[in-house]
């Protein structure tokens, strides 16, 4: 799964998408404090002056970002995983090997919200607002999953599959690479067995 979206919303300004995606380059990779508005500029080709006429300020533009961020990520997931299973169970399992790949990619940095999170002391932001949603989509679909696979307690089995992703993606970062999602399957191989209710998957 790319670093940048691979589509993003139709926009009725070209300058606008290009400040956007010049945010999504350097925000990712280099962080959002490291990223000053005068990088963003240059980077995007554009005037100050049309920056601020799209986003009166940097705050502005990473919410924005966020919010497309969150769009591409969780629907190149959800497609690639489905493409490579016929039932839930399979399409769980599908999940990591994407992460797999995702984490083999040269430019992959993590998970965008954690590090904004990280980036972002005030918990009551509208940056904390945006990652607790984007995990909380991401745990409605697996208890979906879940449930159309007929686990039992697919809520609580969700919140655990949830933090195997999430410490995949963050021991990815710190250096496991690859190896963090195949770790990462074989617990959950473990907590899907434990939750069949009858037969095999």
């Amino acid at each position: 799964m790319s670093a940048l979206p691979s589509r993003t919303p139709p926009s009725k300004s070209v300058a606008r998408q290009r400040i956007l995606t010049a945010a999504h380059r350097l925000f990712y990779t280099q962080g959002i404090r490291a990223t000053g508005v005068e990088e963003l500029v240059t980077t995007a080709g554009v005037a100050r002056m049309s920056f601020y006429k799209h986003f009166p300020s940097k705050q502005a533009l990473v919410v924005a970002f966020l919010q497309e961020r969150h769009h591409s990520w969780q629907q190149q997931l959800e497609q690639q995983a489905k493409a490579r299973s016929a039932t839930p169970a399979e399409e769980i399992r599908a999940i990591f090997h994407v992460l797999k790949e995702w984490f083999s990619e040269a430019n992959f940095r993590g998970c965008a919200f954690i590090n904004t999170v990280l980036e972002t002391a005030d918990p009551h932001t509208q940056e904390h607002l945006l990652a607790r949603q984007h995990k909380a989509v991401l745990r409605t679909y697996l208890e979906g999953l879940l449930r159309a696979g007929q686990f039992r307690d697919p809520v609580q089995g969700a919140a655990q599959l949830l933090l195997l992703i999430d410490g995949a993606i963050v021991r990815a970062q710190l250096g496991d690479g690859p190896t963090a999602a195949t770790s990462a399957l074989a617990l959950a191989e473990l907590l899907l067995g434990g939750r069949q209710r009858s037969a095999a998957i």
